[in-house]
């Protein structure tokens, strides 16, 4: 079992049954009244020699929820009193956080057969420093896959990208594609910030890329959104404050993201202060600015009208754009475009056109200023859109001691 949350340590499958909770006499102790005194149990179940398929066959592992605010294997719960049989690099997580207006914390886990290889243990460059728990999560581009850094304990993920991505639709131009990829990744780990997460290394093989980044165990703006519903004023503008931040610092170092979207906006908690941290998810994402893209953000939501036409004619507004598509979520707590709508538009429509309102409920009482900056951003032009610099100065975000009602004709200079 190798924990994923700091504080609680791994733990050797050397026994019959193995005990997570809340008691002293648990195997794996967590000290959170969340967590149910005899949690969940894993028992091993020795295979018969008479039954085994080969020699030295390991144990069957059974995992039975116990708990009152439950237990999930590779993100599906398991239910109370139920047992579900444990396969090799599944992921354990306890108490996913319920829809309130607290960020709870995840207990996560990963379980191997000490008989069975790690994930990409093939991989010389990767096993000589690193220990690969499971697959995290499989994307369009490739996969994530969760472990630890062997020499310091940190953990870390490593994102696999097969090389045949980098080839275009005639699949000509691999190299450059491939070059220009490079040359945006190793941009962003030369740059650091304490809102960006950091990358360790890049290994190249014949078939692969692999990118190896710092693992942050924390909840996705998304998630923060599905159980708040909705910030205040002035704490979704500290958020987005931030998140301009971010933007600003990619700008300033000529990168252009092109995907930002809560799913990759991770979020902390410090001294009760929300920090918004950028997660590399979306890496696949990243280009120098001015050059043209070579893969399709797969998130269609918060991508700028510009990205769907087939010039893909990019650059820096198009992220001002993603962070409109956020404000309007974080003071609302819905999605600016979505389907259905009564009219028929699909979202493509929505995007292109950029049809969207301020509905009674729940805008009626978000200030004038707010709404303001929101058009600005969401501007179907990209000339008129603000900069990153001209956001921090638009009024809502320069008053940020208190919220101040504007009238229309304070924002006379901010209206198009």
């Amino acid at each position: 079992m190798y924990s994923l949350t700091e504080g609680i340590e791994d733990l050797k499958a050397d026994r019959p049954r193995i005990r997570i909770g809340r008691t002293k006499i648990s195997n794996i102790f967590i000290d959170d009244e969340k967590i149910s005194k005899n949690h969940c149990e894993i028992i091993l179940e020795r295979v018969k020699k008479s039954e085994q398929k080969e020699n030295n066959q390991p144990p069957i592992a059974w995992l039975t929820d116990k708990s009152t605010n439950g237990v999930w294997v590779n993100g599906k719960l398991i239910g109370n009193n139920k047992k579900i049989k444990l396969s090799h690099c599944d992921e354990i997580t306890l108490v996913e956080p319920k829809i309130s207006q607290k960020i709870a914390p995840k207990y996560r886990f990963f379980f191997q057969y000490a008989n069975m290889p790690s994930p990409l243990s093939e991989i010389k460059e990767i096993a000589k420093s690193y220990k690969i728990f499971g697959l995290a999560n499989e994307g369009g581009y490739g996969q994530v896959y969760l472990g630890r850094n062997i020499h310091n304990k940190e953990l870390i993920t490593v994102q696999a990208f097969e090389n045949k991505i980098f080839y275009d639709q005639k699949e000509l131009e691999h190299e450059t594609n491939k070059k220009k990829f490079l040359q945006s990744i190793n941009k962003l780990k030369e740059i650091q910030s304490e809102n960006l997460v950091r990358i360790h290394s890049v290994i190249t093989t014949e078939d692969h890329l692999y990118i190896i980044r710092e693992y942050l165990n924390l909840d996705d703006l998304s998630s923060v959104i599905q159980k708040r519903e909705k910030f205040p004023e002035e704490e979704a503008r500290s958020i987005f404050e931030q998140i301009i931040q971010i933007i600003d610092f990619l700008h300033e170092n000529e990168i252009v993201h092109r995907n930002i979207r809560p799913e990759i906006l991770l979020i902390k908690i410090i001294d009760s202060k929300i920090k918004v941290v950028l997660s590399n998810r979306g890496i696949d994402n990243l280009i120098p600015n001015n050059l043209s893209s070579y893969t399709i953000a797969q998130r269609t939501s918060t991508r700028a009208p510009e990205t769907l036409s087939p010039e893909f004619n990019i650059n820096k507004p198009c992220d001002l754009w993603s962070a409109g598509v956020i404000l309007y979520m974080l003071l609302s707590g819905i999605r600016v475009f979505q389907e259905p709508r009564k009219d028929g538009l699909t979202l493509y429509n929505q995007i292109e056109k950029a049809v969207f309102d301020f509905s009674p409920d729940p805008f009626s009482s978000i200030t004038i200023a707010a709404k303001n900056l929101i058009r600005r951003l969401l501007h179907i032009l990209q000339e008129y859109r603000p900069t990153t610099k001209e956001v921090l100065n638009h009024p809502w975000m320069a008053n940020r001691s208190e919220l101040i009602k504007y009238e229309c004709e304070d924002l006379d200079e901010y209206i198009y």
